[in-house]
């Protein structure tokens, strides 16, 4: 799945099991901002983008932006085409979503489906003052199990494409602590923002560790050979449905 310029989403392993979504923040006690401390995170490069860019962890005035670019890639086939429409799957992932600006944690069915699994999660956004007062795209992450995390989903508004700016945000990624912490990532095969993203983590050092017949697993070469092991075997599914 990928969004309008491109995204990714993987497989990853849950944390804890619940009965139900009621007291999740009770039950961590607080917040669980497992993806680290630091809400602002600026970003040296030496790239011409970099003065005045900064990745900002998401607050609930961004989830019409999130919502927007999500939807866009969706009608554009970019990511699921089921969440641009006004149906139920689509209104409970979007309500998923909210969940991770709000309280940092992704809730998917566990296997029983009698319990949820929850996953520390957070969506950042990308900005760029000198380019425009708004921000221009976002990222999310998710844990991926014992082994790190993953880039789940990211997107840049339609009109700053082809500019630059999403491999400068992917590189201000990378270039953060959390970043150098990101070991998968799923991308679609045919999907022309999926292939640009691909060629940016590969020449960020990222392999392909799996194809399937519409999607790949790219996987950092940091990754230890038990967990590229259980990502070869771990199925590709669509995000609405996880």
């Amino acid at each position: 799945m990928v969004a309008s310029i491109f995204g990714a989403r993987c497989g990853s392993k849950g944390l804890t099991l619940y009965t139900s979504q009621s007291n999740l923040r009770n039950r961590f006690g607080r917040r669980p901002l497992l993806l680290g401390t630091d809400l602002r995170v600026r970003c040296p490069t030496s790239s011409v983008f970099a003065e005045g860019s900064m990745l900002r962890l998401s607050r609930e005035e961004d989830l019409p932006l999130v919502r927007e670019l999500i939807v866009d890639g969706a009608r554009a086939g970019s990511f699921d085409s089921a969440l641009a429409q006004p149906t139920n799957e689509a209104a409970y992932f979007f309500s998923g979503v909210r969940r991770v600006v709000l309280e940092h944690i992704w809730l998917r069915p566990a296997p029983t489906r009698e319990t949820q699994i929850a996953i520390p999660a957070a969506i950042w956004v990308y900005e760029e003052r000198y380019i425009s007062p708004r921000a221009l795209g976002f990222f999310a992450l998710r844990g991926a199990g014992h082994f790190g995390y993953e880039l789940w989903l990211a997107a840049i508004q339609p009109e700053y494409r082809s500019r630059g700016l999403g491999k400068q945000m992917i590189s201000e990624i990378l270039a953060t602590p959390i970043g150098r912490r990101i070991m998968v990532a799923q991308c679609d095969l045919h999907a022309i923002g999926a292939r640009r993203l691909a060629r940016i983590l590969c020449q960020a050092g990222f392999q392909s560790a799996r194809q399937g017949i519409a999607c790949e697993w790219l996987a950092n070469p940091g990754l230890t050979p038990s967990a590229l092991a259980w990502l070869k075997a771990t199925p590709f599914q669509s995000a609405s449905q996880h």
